[in-house]
């Protein structure tokens, strides 16, 4: 195709049945295989594509919480710990009942940046009328203990485990192994992608109900986030895809 200019599959095909090729071994049957072997080719696709006229933005009205179902879930215990992904260290919380959970990626461990986004995922229960009464953790967290008030740090013994918080980071290990393993490439991954791997994985499984959370019909997003359930239309493309955009100068 480069070698004739890239024209269209009809062109190519008028090409070759009006012999306008001389001593051409091309058939329009091997135009068809490699169209469905090799289209669409990326030299096409940069060099023919063309402006589309951009969506509107809609609105987003927030989902409502059934008021049976907010009696049970306006005081909330939020169960925290830090994990580490390819030396990239995350602030990890799960609140218990709801099962929303949330991941903070973290320049450094200092007290001022651990308040910071604590307080900043309490804040995101707040604003939807739950109360964070109590806080799980280690250890680590004694620092901030009187920072967070009225909200209460619960700081588990020395041989002790928040063990909800424990199995949930096992799971956010599992999945990231999971994708990483599908994935071409293994090395080198720079920090922007690693933490969007994280903060896909968290979208993805706050997305739908929890089989021990307070509600079997409402996911964790729509409940603490007001989110409406995944439209399919918007999720075609796995994580870490390999993909052909138009960008606006």
């Amino acid at each position: 195709m480069n070698i004739l200019g890239w024209p269209t599959q009809q062109e190519h095909e008028k090409m070759i049945l009006d012999n306008t090729i001389h001593n051409s071994t091309v058939t329009v049957d091997d135009i068809w295989r490699a169209h469905d072997i090799f289209w669409p080719a990326v030299p096409a696709l940069q060099g023919k594509t063309k402006r589309r006229k951009p969506e509107p933005v809609k609105s987003t009205t927030l989902e409502r919480i059934p008021t049976s179902l907010f009696k049970n879930i306006r005081h909330a215990t939020l169960s925290m710990d830090f994990m580490f992904v390819n030396s990239v260290p995350f602030l990890v919380a799960k609140t218990r009942k709801i099962e929303y959970g949330t991941i903070k990626a973290m320049d450094n461990l200092s007290t001022s940046t651990m308040l910071k986004r604590t307080k900043s995922i309490i804040n995101k229960y707040q604003s939807r009328g739950i109360a964070i009464d109590e806080v799980m953790a280690d250890n680590q967290f004694t620092l901030i203990a009187d920072k967070i008030g009225p909200t209460l740090l619960n700081v588990c013994a020395p041989n002790e485990h928040v063990g909800d918080i424990e199995v949930f980071v096992r799971t956010l290990k599992e999945r990231s192994r999971c994708i990483h393993s599908a994935l071409p490439y293994v090395l080198c991954w720079p920090r922007v992608m690693t933490v969007g791997l994280m903060e896909y994985i968290i979208r993805m499984l706050n997305a739908f109900p929890s089989n021990v959370g307070v509600s079997d019909t409402l996911s964790p997003a729509t409940i603490v986030g007001g989110r409406r359930p995944i439209d399919a239309r918007k999720i075609t493309l796995p994580f870490g895809a390999y993909a052909q955009l138009t960008v606006e100068n």
